[in-house]
């Protein structure tokens, strides 16, 4: 018996897109949370993008630095003297010193970014009629 993909054999009913009836997610309800309840989870979603992005930020930088043959040798990485490391260090070409400004910018950008949105958030959950559920 050959196993091939074009030779075995299809069950009967058809595929999902020749099926006359709509699939379980056409036909489910799409819920819509209430104005301030879908902002606050929006607010929360972009906080956690900024985060990520943050993320990302830091693992560019660190990749640069890498591949030019810098290694960090404190204990531990996004400290204040690592950071204090970072914004002291020299690299052999103005170019690559060009390079290592703009990722510690973005870096801040992405700490300030984050910190925005996060006393942003503590400010609506104070009026927010969830806050006692989300609340610690």
């Amino acid at each position: 018996m050959n196993a091939s993909p074009t030779r075995r054999s299809r069950p009967t009913g058809g595929t999902p897109s020749s099926s006359p009836r709509p699939s379980a997610t056409a036909i489910s309800p799409w819920c819509a949370f209430p104005g301030p309840r879908q902002a606050v989870r929006d607010l929360c979603r972009a906080r956690t993008d900024a985060s990520d992005d943050l993320s990302r930020a830091k693992q560019r930088l660190n990749s640069f630095l890498l591949r030019n043959g810098f290694h960090y040798s404190g204990k531990a990485r996004w400290t204040p003297s690592h950071l204090n490391y970072l914004r002291h260090l020299t690299l052999p070409d103005p170019v690559q010193n060009l390079v290592l400004e703009e990722y510690l910018q973005a870096i801040d950008a992405g700490y300030e970014r984050v910190e925005r949105l996060a006393t942003r958030m503590k400010a609506v959950l104070a009026d927010w009629e969830w806050e006692p559920v989300v609340r610690p």
